[in-house]
Formats: structure tokens, C-alpha cells, sequence
């Protein structure tokens, strides 16, 4: 089994660091107040995937880990697929794209709640950092498959545009003989 843990970005209640440029820029205000204000039933994830892997959508889950003056605390939020679209492959002069799956994903309606305890733990505490991460596993892949690239996009409310978290990140798998 294939365990990919994706997406890690850290946000300090302060700041951001170690994410792209674009999304440092996008982020740089971020801070409790912003994560107070995500209405959990708007937040998206987009995970972008090299044909012929595919993502086990039932297994993909938000991650949340809490660092305060109470210490490290971890919270595991599955997600619901809301869509999945094939995007052909696409080929040009001078570049080609391999065909891809996208998967658009929602908080289930079971970690609605559980989103919202944590937006009011960081509510209560002034300071702290927390980190978000996305996990899933793939279907089996090929044996003939041995890299893929994975692409994953976050997306606060309705309104905003995603955000790209992990661009086009090739991950190499070696297997056992």
C-alpha cells in the first residue's frame, strides 16, 4: 500500500514559511482571525494526478496538528469527493502533458464539527503554530509505473481562488523484488 502525505505547510499564527512564493504572498496575513473565519462547508482540496494512478478517494483526509502551550495535538479529518474529472493528455511544439485525474474534495459532513473545535481551540489560545497536510492512498499502481506527478491546491471560501500548495511534485516509487 501507497501512503502519500502531501501538502505540508506549516502556518505560524505569526507567519509562513517553507510554502511557494505565490502562496507565501497569499498567506502572509493569515493568522488565527483568518482561520477563525473559514466556514468549514467551503473548504476545498484538489489533488491533480499522473494517469494511470489514481488517488483511493475514501482514504483522503485533512490533517490538522496543533502546537500550543498545551502541547501537540493531532486531528484527522476525512473528506468527501465531490468531483473527479479526467484531463485528457495534452501535447504541443515544444511541451506535453501526460493525461491526469483531478479530485475535488470537501471536509465530510462527519468533520464538519471537528473543524470547528479546532477553529475554537485556536480561538482560546494566543499563539502556537498549526499544520495542515493532506493524506491519501493510491490504487495499486502498474509495476511499469514507477513516478508520478502530484499537483494539490487549497481553497479557503466560495469566493477565493485556489491556492497551489504542492506544484506539480514528482514522487518516484521503488519497489520491492
Amino acid at each position: 500500500m501507497l501512503r502519500m502525505l502531501v501538502f505540508p505547510i506549516m502556518f505560524l499564527l505569526a507567519g509562513c514559511a517553507s510554502i511557494p512564493l505565490t502562496t507565501m504572498l497569499q498567506f502572509s496575513g493569515f493568522d488565527a482571525n483568518a482561520f477563525q473565519n473559514i466556514n468549514p462547508s467551503e473548504l476545498r482540496a484538489k489533488i491533480s494526478i499522473d494517469e494511470p494512478a489514481n488517488v483511493k478517494a475514501e482514504s483522503v483526509d485533512l490533517n490538522l496538528a496543533l502546537n500550543d502551550n498545551k502541547g501537540i495535538r493531532t486531528f484527522t479529518l476525512p473528506l468527501a469527493l465531490l468531483e473527479q474529472n479526467k484531463i485528457s493528455a495534452d501535447t504541443g511544439l515544444f511541451f506535453s502533458s501526460p493525461a491526469k485525474t483531478e479530485y475535488v474534495f470537501k471536509l465530510a459532513s462527519s468533520s464538519i464539527e471537528s473543524f470547528q473545535e479546532v477553529q475554537g481551540i485556536i480561538a482560546a489560545n494566543s499563539g502556537g503554530s498549526f499544520k495542515l497536510s493532506v493524506g491519501s492512498e493510491f490504487e495499486p499502481l502498474p509495476e511499469s509505473v514507477n513516478e508520478i506527478t502530484v499537483s494539490i491546491l487549497l481553497k479557503l471560501t466560495e469566493q477565493s481562488d485556489y491556492v497551489t500548495l504542492v506544484d506539480e511534485a514528482t514522487l518516484t516509487f521503488e519497489r520491492d523484488n
